[in-house]
């Protein structure tokens, strides 16, 4: 897939409207989800028309695709990445000097060989032919909120954080959500979710990563790196390490509602006080007064 409605490989312009163009030939998508594919070859079925795609799947036996987490990432240059895999082994990735480069779902020219370590994203990168060497890297560089609010009116989008941060966007062409790695809906994301917001370079495509994942209990045991409740041991996420400051700190018998992402790791603190504090606002939306 070498484009969809929202950028090609090499452009944030395209010409894919309301199609996705595979192997040099426009097609329209019933199943919606093939745009979510740029960069990757897929084998698809078409419709007795030959001009829909009625299912599609990504052909693994050519195309590899690896999943790097910053935080895992060595270093990077013009020619490979190294970094650490799930077991802790160094390794390294070849790609071309001429990459296709995604950023955020779209076609950017924010492409630095030695810059992919971006806070709390990760890379993908795609080998098309099976040879060894990855054709596209795909950057998703969030940026995070502990929703406290979020504010939707079919245009506008308006997300605030609990540290105080906003995110605005205006006539986006495309919100996708995902809550807890299912697809969902702006409606469905509660208020003290985690969401790591992928904004495009241009702000029309948006990806909301929804974590509706938290723990409300008493800290037992805690260190540096660490803290455990009930048993399980839990980490802290970099956007908790940069924000710490503006919330209560992880001390043994702090009680508390902690928000994380989808990793497990600690991402904000909601202490024992605004929990109370929040059970007892409420709005008053209607009042009336009889036999007056």
């Amino acid at each position: 897939i070498t484009a969809n409605p929202y950028s090609s490989l090499t452009s944030k312009i395209s010409e894919a409207e309301n199609s996705i163009y595979v192997d040099g030939v426009y097609y329209k998508d019933l199943t919606g989800n093939a745009f979510k594919h740029l960069g990757e070859r897929v084998n698809y079925l078409l419709d007795s028309e030959n001009d829909t795609i009625v299912d599609f799947w990504v052909n693994t036996d050519d195309c590899k695709i690896l999943t790097v987490k910053s935080e895992d990432i060595i270093s990077s240059d013009k020619n490979a990445l190294k970094y650490y895999d799930d077991s802790d082994k160094q390794r390294t990735a070849n790609y071309n000097t001429e990459v296709d480069f995604i950023k955020n779902g779209v076609a950017s020219d924010d492409y630095k060989a030695t810059d992919l370590k971006r806070v709390g994203g990760k890379l993908v990168l795609i080998d098309n032919n099976d040879d060894g060497t990855y054709d596209v890297i795909k950057l998703y560089e969030p940026q995070i909120y502990a929703n406290k609010m979020l504010e939707y009116d079919g245009e506008i989008l308006i997300i605030k954080g609990h540290n105080g941060e906003k995110l605005t966007i205006s006539d986006a062409d495309k919100i996708v959500v995902t809550k807890n790695g299912a697809k969902s809906d702006i409606e469905a994301i509660a208020n003290n979710s985690v969401i790591y917001a992928y904004v495009s370079d241009d702000r029309k495509y948006v990806e909301l990563e929804v974590f509706q994942n938290d723990v409300v209990g008493v800290i037992d045991e805690c260190s540096e790196d660490s803290f455990t409740i009930e048993g399980k041991e839990y980490t802290y996420s970099d956007y908790y390490t940069e924000n710490s400051s503006s919330m209560p700190e992880p001390v043994c018998g702090l009680k508390a509602d902690f928000l994380l992402n989808g990793d497990d790791e600690l991402v904000w603190i909601i202490d024992d006080d605004t929990l109370l504090n929040e059970e007892k606002m409420g709005v008053i939306l209607k009042t009336a007064f009889d036999n007056l």
